[in-house]
Order: structure tokens, then C-alpha cells, then sequence
């Protein structure tokens, strides 16, 4: 290949693998359509009861699990064409560069994906808040509110897609189960490693939330040990942002490996 991309050979790829997988993807919506329904149901019988309308807060609750279960599901599908020896090698004898190949994951799960499951979940969430209840007072929730910052959603999806994005072109079988798997060892591990690190830094007894952020010690009275909240969102993004780049890496020097 003359570069690693060029916009006329990714858009026929694009092409190429959203008509092979149109189908697959629209059962996969329509599934996703299905699953969101039944919540809402549930969930709007258990508020019918007391004559008011689904909460904002409760709508987002929904929204997030949905949003990153379904995500993680769908991204570790994305590369299903380099799983196996049959299917890898057809795929990689296509005249595209590695980083084309790589970018059709990363547009359908971290961008195609998000999209389609908010017109989904919120044409789902116009139907049983204006259209099957019809309870005043209802108001659709706003996932990219700053004031609730429910937007922060957006940035553990990201972290998770890259993650799943790695594990679905590292590994040829049961890809969300195996990514998975390693990912709740690892952070398992970290825990340990933190705690680990925690009593040898300490002598008095002292506990954590998350690895690496703010610190509690019990000692004759309670304590807490925490950097500005600024300053810890500013840390917080920082280490997503991170482990998400990296993983991305990760996921295209492994689909150039399979090149090889």
C-alpha cells in the first residue's frame, strides 16, 4: 500500500462490510429495541402504581447499563471476519492497509453504535412516557447533561469500547466472554496491588474507593486524604483517557500483526 489510509479504499471497505453485516445489524437493533422495551414496561408498571411518570435519574439508569452491556457485546463482534483461519485469510487478502481494516471497527463501535442506541432508546423512551402512559409532568432524560454530568457515560463507554475493541482482535473465539474475564481479573489485581501498596505507605488502617484516588484512615477518628475535586476529575479523565488510547493501539498494532 502506497499509505496507511486513503478515504476512496476505507469508503468501499465500509461499503463492502456493512452490506455483508447489514443484516446482522439490524437484528441486533432490533433485539436491542426489544430488550429496552421490556424495561420500560417493568419499569413503568412498578411507577404506574403511584401515578407518576418514569424519573429522569431512573431513564438514566437504564440508558447506562444498556448503553455499555450492549456496547461491550457489539464491539467484540466488530472483527469477527479475522476470527478463524478461513474467514482471516480471505479478509486479509484485501487490497486495504491494516489501519483502514482497524478503522471499521472503531467507526461502528465508537461511533455507528452510540448513535443507533440513542435514536433507539429514546424513540423507545417517547413511547411509554408520551405515547403508551401519558402521565404529566414526564421529561426525557438528557444524557449529555453537565449540570448531572451524565455525560461522563460517554467517556467509561470509551474506555470499555477500547477494551473490547482489543479483545475482539485478540481473540478468534468467545471474545466477550475471554475479554471480559481478563478484564475483571485485572482490575482484581490492580485492587491488590493498591491495597498492597496502601500498608506499606501507611501503618494505621486505612481503605480506598477506587485504585490510586482518595484515601480514608480509621485511626482513633475517621479521616479522609483526597485531592481538590478539580484536580481529581482532571486525574480521573486523564487515566480513561490513557488506558483508552492505549488499548486502541493495542487493537491496531494486533490487527497489523495479523498482516504478517
Amino acid at each position: 500500500m502506497n499509505s496507511l489510509f486513503n478515504l476512496r479504499r476505507f469508503a468501499m471497505l465500509f461499503k463492502k462490510h456493512t452490506l455483508e453485516n447489514f443484516r446482522y445489524y439490524i437484528m441486533y437493533l432490533v433485539v436491542l429495541f426489544g430488550i429496552m422495551s421490556l424495561f420500560f414496561l417493568f419499569t413503568s408498571m412498578s411507577f404506574n402504581g403511584r401515578h407518576i411518570s418514569i424519573p429522569v435519574e431512573t431513564q438514566f439508569s437504564m440508558f447506562t447499563g444498556l448503553f455499555l452491556l450492549g456496547g461491550t457485546i457489539f464491539t467484540s463482534t466488530v472483527f469477527s471476519d479475522l476470527a478463524g483461519k478461513k474467514r482471516a485469510i480471505f479478509s486479509l487478502t484485501l487490497p486495504v492497509t491494516y489501519t483502514e481494516r482497524f478503522l471499521i471497527g472503531w467507526v461502528y463501535s465508537a461511533i455507528v453504535y452510540p448513535v443507533m442506541f440513542a435514536a433507539c432508546f429514546y424513540f423507545v423512551d417517547w413511547l411509554f412516557l408520551f405515547v403508551i402512559n401519558q402521565w404529566p409532568g414526564a421529561n426525557f432524560v438528557n444524557v449529555f447533561s453537565a449540570e448531572k454530568k451524565f455525560y461522563l457515560v460517554f467517556v467509561i463507554y470509551a474506555a470499555l469500547q477500547a477494551i473490547s475493541l482489543w479483545g475482539a482482535v485478540f481473540f478468534d473465539k468467545y471474545q466477550f466472554i475471554k475479554t471480559a474475564f481478563v478484564f475483571f481479573v485485572f482490575v482484581f489485581v490492580l485492587n491488590l496491588f493498591n491495597k498492597g501498596l496502601l500498608s506499606l505507605l501507611i501503618r494505621t488502617k486505612g481503605s480506598t474507593g477506587l485504585p490510586f484516588s482518595d484515601l480514608s484512615l480509621e485511626n482513633f477518628n475517621y479521616g479522609r486524604v483526597a485531592l481538590d475535586a478539580h484536580v481529581h476529575n482532571i486525574y480521573l479523565v486523564s487515566v480513561v483517557a490513557s488506558i483508552t488510547i492505549l488499548f486502541w493501539l493495542a487493537a491496531l498494532l494486533r490487527v497489523k500483526e495479523k498482516e504478517v
